[in-house]
């Protein structure tokens, strides 16, 4: 789950759909990759992390799952990120890579990943690696501004990984990522990258068709009005026509003052103020996830979003 703006209640709504993913019944993982931030065990109640992401990084515990601690229900993990500077963490792209290696073994049939805010390239990786990406937005210029900026560095950094794994000519893939960041264009990112296609074929066959299969999923938090929800509609439909994503609005969190009073008895909301409207919404949203999310049966149904 990752979103442009940093309080816009990212961690917030990572913890509570899993909380609520995890009464139906379901085995879930939170990741907290808000590396040099996490603040996710605050929103899930239970004490800081004494270890996290970050020791499995730099070799400290041997695996993954011993930085794992149980949450609220016996079927939730929560996976701490740590609370050092971001420049001590810092993972190298080898370590990276091993990271989501291991988050993709992890033994649950949902695994959160709750992502800082901003467009850092380790950022942008762990969305763009997920089964599926969801963002969240808040009703508000800067918020959706950054959103738009988000989604395009998204496809921006998914073109660049699909030519390195496919290894893309390096002249093609600049002139591709150079049309899509063109400022001066007057198309659209997705229009450049069909305008590519039908010049370079094979390649640009291959790339739009794996841009057109990434899904990302929108949820606008903390609404007022209905114009503030329709705005969630508007960015989805925006998504799939500006750059090509395969995208789908799963709702609005209404504004509600239970939100700041659970974060600050440390409790999920979706425990202690079941009947809320906004533990409704987010009831709804969830039950739009468990059918975004459609794995084959090779990967046993496990889900992953990031």
């Amino acid at each position: 789950m990752g979103g442009g703006k940093g309080g816009i209640g990212k961690s917030f709504l990572s913890a509570n759909i899993c909380v609520r993913l995890a009464t139906l019944g379901y085995k879930v993982s939170v990741v907290d990759l808000d590396l040099g931030a996490a603040n996710l065990h605050t929103c899930l109640g239970v004490p800081t992390p004494r270890s996290g992401i970050s020791d499995f990084i730099h070799g400290n515990v041997s695996t993954l799952e011993e930085t794992g601690i149980p949450c609220c229900l016996p079927n939730l993990t929560l996976y701490g990120g740590g609370q050092e500077f971001w420049q001590q963490i810092k993972p190298q792209s080898s370590q990276k890579i091993k990271l989501i290696s291991k988050l993709q073994e992890l033994d649950a049939d949902y695994v959160f990943l709750d992502l800082g805010a901003g467009t850092h390239i380790h950022t942008l990786d762990f969305f763009i690696f997920s089964h599926g990406g969801i963002l969240v937005v808040a009703p508000e210029p800067t918020s959706i501004e950054n959103a738009y900026v988000f989604m395009k560095s998204v496809l921006y950094r998914k073109i660049q990984s699909i030519c390195k794994g496919f290894e893309i000519d390096e002249a093609l893939e600049n002139e591709l990522l150079q049309r899509i960041s063109s400022p001066r264009s007057s198309e659209t990112p997705f229009s450049q990258l069909v305008s590519f296609s039908q010049k370079n074929r094979e390649v640009g066959k291959l790339i739009k068709e794996m841009i057109e299969a990434t899904n990302i999923g929108i949820i606008m938090n903390q609404v007022r009005t209905k114009e503030d929800r329709d705005l969630g509609e508007s960015m989805s439909v925006i998504c799939s026509r500006y750059f090509g994503f395969s995208s789908q609005f799963l709702g609005s969190t209404r504004y509600d003052d239970a939100v700041w009073k659970s974060v600050r008895v440390r409790r999920p909301l979706i425990l202690d103020y079941p009947l809320s409207a906004i533990a409704v919404n987010i009831n709804q949203i969830t039950d739009k996830i468990t059918k975004m999310f459609i794995q084959d049966d090779k990967k046993d149904n496990i889900e992953k979003a990031g």
